[in-house]
């Protein structure tokens, strides 16, 4: 286990550059790439991509690990640090790829961020970091995972700090419990992610299909946005878009791709995802492009 005392005292410190530019972060042996997951909009009959979920690849001894791992290895008082620096890569990377135009959605544990003072730290930090990047802050978006473990007053004035800032805010894996109309009243996010195992369950069951549709009106009457994640068959999408869901994610329509090797891509034909295979991604490999050229 790696002690607090050996990691370095700035995220600045942790993050390094690989031969084409991308970067990535180092904690002992670990080491934290970027990858990014596409999220869709409908237009018309085609899909697009318009933002994307950074997500963290961990690695130790050159092999991928599951980022729990690291989590579960590394002391509670370092897992904000960690937080900080996949979250700068994120945003360094996003740029780096020319993905910067596109909202990007981040995970954002409060159970890491219980202490007030070094978590308001930590979002100043970022949005320098965005000021830096000349990225538009207003293209962030945190989702908030769970919140059982911190106390609400904690949780109000890190939502507070982060729209002080102009990140948006989202709730994360809304449908999975009885804590969740009580995170909504607190945080008044500007979307909810609908959670997949909750939505594959409503999928299975096309009467309760009905209730997903009532709750996508509800929220978009309060101009608030619903993204639904988990879409992995057409049977999924095609619930998703009778729901009237702004946003989409899921392997069927794109699959996470490392920071290097993730592009725009032209629009989907939903006609070609209702009845047909997974796309896999909108954000292919530059070898994948080479292939198909």
């Amino acid at each position: 286990m790696l002690i607090t005392s050996d990691r370095p005292q700035f995220v600045r410190d942790a993050i390094y550059s690989d031969e084409v530019g991308m970067q990535f972060g180092r904690y002992g042996d670990y080491v934290v790439k970027s990858t990014y997951q596409p999220i869709f909009r409908k237009f018309g009959d085609w899909l697009r991509c318009d933002a994307v979920e950074g997500l963290a690849a961990v690695y130790n001894g050159g092999e991928k690990i599951p980022c729990t791992t690291l989590f579960e290895t590394i002391p509670a008082e370092d897992k904000l640090f960690i937080e900080s620096m996949c979250r700068a890569l994120h945003l360094r990377n996003l740029r780096a790829a020319g993905l910067n135009d596109i909202d990007l959605f981040f995970n954002y544990d409060p159970s890491s961020n219980a202490s007030l003072e070094p978590s308001i730290r930590e979002i100043r930090y970022t949005s320098e970091q965005l000021s830096k990047l000349g990225i538009n802050p207003r293209k962030l978006v945190c989702e908030i995972t769970e919140n059982a473990a911190l106390d609400d007053d904690v949780l109000l004035e890190l939502v507070r700090e982060m729209r002080r800032h102009c990140i948006r805010i989202a709730i994360d894996d809304f449908g999975t419990g009885q804590s969740d109309w009580e995170r909504f009243e607190l945080i008044r996010p500007d979307m909810i992610k609908i959670d997949s195992n909750w939505f594959h369950r409503l999928v299975a069951e096309p009467s309760a299909l009905e209730l997903l549709a009532r709750l996508v009106e509800k929220f978009r009457e309060s101009d608030i946005q619903v993204l639904i994640e988990g879409i992995e068959n057409p049977e999924h999408l095609k619930a998703a878009l009778d729901a009237g869901v702004d946003r989409l994610q899921g392997y069927l329509i794109g699959r996470p791709a490392l920071a290097g090797s993730a592009s725009h891509e032209h629009p989907i034909s939903l006609t070609s995802l209702l009845g047909a295979a997974p796309h896999h991604s909108t954000l292919q490999t530059r070898q994948q492009k080479q292939a198909n050229s």
